[in-house]
């Protein structure tokens, strides 16, 4: 699996903390998808993540939400299931929010489940009518 994380936040580890990046990259296979701009080499590399055999995990919503609910999708994901013509697996997370809330350095225990969709395939749509039925789906599978 490759996982997409914040460009920016890689960006600043790779300055200010080396070991933060190193282990990020070497534990959890991250690779940059910058929400500013230079998205044309994350689009590659996780092209190129595919053709290895990786799966590629990205939060299609480009941040953390701050409510605990769904926020609106974010172009990108569009964009790269149209181009590498790959199914997209749904994948719900539960409870997260809530642990996260407690800022605390250690988090006490709480309930998170993970629940997997079925695979959705995309043929001639535009990446615009693939993000907005990704949006429409994920949000009927939060109820």
């Amino acid at each position: 699996m490759a996982i997409a994380m914040a460009g920016e936040i890689l960006r600043e580890w790779r300055v200010n903390s080396k070991m933060k990046y190193a282990l990020g990259a070497a534990l959890f296979n991250v690779f940059s998808l910058p929400r500013q701009s230079g998205f044309r080499q994350s689009f590659a590399y996780a092209g190129e993540a595919v053709d290895r055999g990786f799966s590629i995990l990205i939060f299609p919503e480009g941040t953390e939400t701050k409510d605990g609910c769904i926020q609106p999708f974010k172009a990108g994901i569009g964009l790269l299931v149209s181009e590498l013509k790959v199914p997209v697996v749904p994948v719900m997370l539960r409870g997260l929010f809530e642990v996260k809330q407690r800022r605390q350095r250690f988090v006490k225990p709480g309930t998170v489940s993970v629940t997997f969709g079925e695979p959705i395939e995309f043929s001639d749509e535009t990446a615009v009518e693939i993000t907005n039925e990704l949006d429409r789906i994920y949000k009927i599978f939060q109820d």
